[in-house]
């Protein structure tokens, strides 16, 4: 989406076998039939959080139309060696893209993006106090999980369940 072209070959997304990307990388996708998916662990090339994970999940190729160096290097993909070039920013760092989903949910990475915004934006003179700001994201997933366990086994019959299973 974000390069200059998509190519829809089998018509997978619509019925156009080609349309126009936004044009803000230069790159081409080629839509594919057969889905890719993966937990994938790389290292991020782009700003210096070391390794991050998450997941690839899409239908195609993408290839670039000019040399342009990776934002991350694909180490593991579903638990198995590789090393696999991936994403890249546009010259003024302000438009990256990659395949590797949940990036966010890595606490370090999440950290060294805003910081990186941070810098680029006035914070009316005051510096966050990033050890209260940055709580792990996954423990904070886990109490809610937790939460809401508590909450289904709380309202509803788990043994009547637990003998239908």
């Amino acid at each position: 989406m974000l390069g200059k072209e998509i190519k829809d070959p089998y018509n997978m997304e619509s019925r156009r076998k080609a349309i126009a990307g936004l044009g803000m990388l230069p790159l081409m996708t080629v839509i594919f039939k057969n889905k890719v998916t993966h937990q994938v662990q790389a290292e991020d090339l782009l700003f210096g959080a070391g390794s991050v994970s998450g997941y690839e999940i899409h239908m195609g190729k993408t290839s670039l139309l000019e040399p342009l160096k990776p934002i991350f290097r694909i180490f593991s993909r579903s638990r198995q060696p590789v090393d696999v070039a991936d994403g890249v920013a546009s010259e003024n760092g302000k438009v990256w893209g990659t395949y590797i989903h949940g990036l966010f949910e890595n606490d370090c990475f999440r950290k060294k993006f805003l910081d990186s915004l941070r810098g680029k934006v006035s914070c009316g003179g005051k510096s966050p106090d990033t050890q209260k700001c940055f709580n792990s994201f996954l423990e904070e997933k886990e109490k809610e999980y937790d939460k809401l366990a508590a909450l289904v086994r709380q309202n509803l019959d788990m043994r009547k369940i637990y003998s239908l299973l």
